[in-house]
């Protein structure tokens, strides 16, 4: 039983109350100690998980971009619509694999330092609003939430979400008076730099602008340091304005457009797979502890300092990126994907810990609660993680038995849709021999409606060497063949019936098919060309 519970069981409210302070003092005392101990577990946690997860279709494109052999290549890449996304994740990629080589986990350390970052400094954020159990709370909410996943993926959202964290604390040391010319610079970098990372990190000013604006309602004056940081930040970010191009032509047949269901599947996806489970172990025990500290007559905590209130406004601006994000799909660029607003995480590490320990009565034995509960989820969602109790690598080619012994044979085998990339890159020299993609923007939009992944294998054929074609050239080469893929984004199927090809299903696999075709003579067709895009 929590000790506090048991101490107000027995009648004992005044040493209840000193014996949480005693707790929360020394807890306090060894803060830097917690700190480090949390960013070993968490670097062995992400090490465990990003060294079982092979690299998927959009992580191999920042790969193949961050293998590039300058910056100004990866700039040209970028240009060419290789990729969508800013080039700093990219670029950052570039200089550890510089020094550390290319592997499963170096790969993916800007992601890894940002998501680090996020917990941090939601850490540091809420320890100098309340006690350390609520900082605690933050540390640990990164990783039970949606940008767990972030945290080990070669993409740039946990580097986005690490910049957001690091600008909206300079915003609040900045807005305290608390070294303002330091401040001012960090906001405006670590701004820019999100926009760097991702596109729609430019709505993260959103928060900062509403806080602001409860700061003038209540000083009469502007913060010309604060404008002067955004300002810097959105001039920093024009050079991107020709890569912006490259993506907004290829918006309107982008793969995901966004629908009324999309914030929705945003909020789940930020709170995470087990945020229903969690949130009723949590109301249930907090509301048992709360009853019995009442039952007991414990006095309540003596009432903390309120929050400041262009702070509250700003954090409730952060929960709203995700309606942000998707008014701004709507209305300006036509696209949205959930993991665009990922940034309203660090609002939700931090409200979820100084809601608890500001609201209502009771609230240090509640924090003390809830830390526990972050702490028992944090041990169940991680307990693969434990040394010696994770699985080892699985070569995603030798995981499909059925498409391994395709490619062993002398028949030409199309992997269909993203799964290629991830095949070939896998892929044995011998395996490769037969492996083929078919990328056709025409065709896709015609019969899919979105040409996104064969715009990106059109471009990848001058950077990257994959056996690639257009439907006409291999068709025109081959009239017996092999496909295999799953249904998403496939569009070859459709294209070879309406041509006459017979269809032979051979078995099915991890949500796959291996289909044996044979097209009639003097089948196939011809064209098509394009650019790219990737989520």
């Amino acid at each position: 039983m929590i000790p506090a519970v048991a101490a107000l069981q027995d009648g004992r409210p005044a040493r209840t109350r000193s014996w949480l302070a005693r707790q929360a003092g020394v807890l306090d005392r060894h803060r830097l100690v917690i700190v480090l101990a949390f960013t070993l577990v968490y670097s062995w946690i992400v090490y465990v998980r990003a060294s079982g997860k092979p690299f998927w279709h959009d992580e191999i494109f920042t790969l193949i971009i961050a293998t590039r052999g300058s910056l100004r290549e990866i700039w040209a890449a970028h240009l060419a619509g290789l990729d969508l996304m800013p080039p700093l994740n990219a670029a950052l990629t570039h200089a550890f694999i510089g020094v550390f080589g290319l592997g499963a986990v170096t790969g993916r350390l800007p992601a890894m330092i940002g998501v680090w970052a996020a917990s941090v400094i939601g850490f540091a954020f809420v320890r100098q609003r309340r006690e350390l159990p609520a900082a605690l709370i933050a540390l640990m909410l990164p990783l039970l939430l949606g940008s767990a996943t972030m945290a080990y993926e070669a993409r740039g959202y946990g580097l986005m979400l690490g910049l957001f964290a690091l600008s909206m604390y300079a915003w609040s040391e900045l807005a305290r008076g608390r070294r303002p010319r330091l401040s001012a610079v960090v906001l405006s970098a670590s701004l820019a730099g999100s926009i760097w990372a991702h596109y729609y990190a430019a709505i993260n000013v959103f928060p900062i602008v509403v806080g602001e604006a409860f700061r003038l309602v209540r000083t009469k004056r502007l913060d010309w340091l604060v404008i002067a940081a955004l300002g810097t930040a959105m001039i920093s970010a024009a050079p991107l304005a020709a890569l912006v191009r490259v993506a907004s032509a290829q918006a309107a047949t982008y793969w995901r457009h966004p629908s009324l269901g999309d914030l929705q599947e945003t909020y789940a996806l930020l709170l995470g797979p087990h945020a229903g489970v969690f949130a009723i172990v949590a109301v249930t025990i907090l509301g048992v502890v709360t009853m019995l500290a009442a039952a007991q007559g414990a006095h309540t905590d003596a009432p903390p300092q309120a929050l400041a209130a262009h702070e509250v406004a700003a954090g409730v601006a952060t929960l709203l990126i995700p309606v942000v994000t998707w008014l701004t799909g709507v209305l300006v660029t036509g696209v949205f994907v959930p993991r665009y607003a990922l940034s309203a995480v660090f609002g939700l590490s931090t409200g979820i810990p100084l809601a608890l320990a500001t609201l209502g009565r009771f609230a240090r034995v509640r924090t003390q609660a809830g830390m526990l509960l972050c702490a028992l989820a944090f041990a169940y969602s991680y307990r693969d993680a434990r040394p010696g109790g994770h699985a080892s690598f699985a070569n995603p080619v030798g995981a499909r038995p059925a498409l391994s012994g395709a490619l062993a044979g002398r028949t030409p085998v199309i992997v269909s849709s993203t799964l290629f990339l991830q095949v070939w890159y896998y892929a044995s020299e011998a395996q490769r021999l037969n492996l083929y993609a078919v990328a056709d923007p025409g065709m896709a939009r015609r019969l899919i409606g979105t040409d996104t992944v064969d715009l990106g294998y059109v471009a990848l054929r001058n950077w990257y060497p994959a056996q690639i074609q257009s439907y006409a050239e291999f068709t025109s080469a081959h009239r017996e063949f092999l496909v295999y893929g799953t249904p998403a984004l496939n569009w070859i199927a459709d294209k070879l019936r309406e041509d006459g090809a017979t269809l032979q299903t051979v078995t099915r696999e991890s949500g796959a098919s291996l289909q044996a075709v044979l097209l009639p003579a003097g089948g196939g067709t011809l064209r098509s060309r394009g650019g790219v895009a990737h989520e």
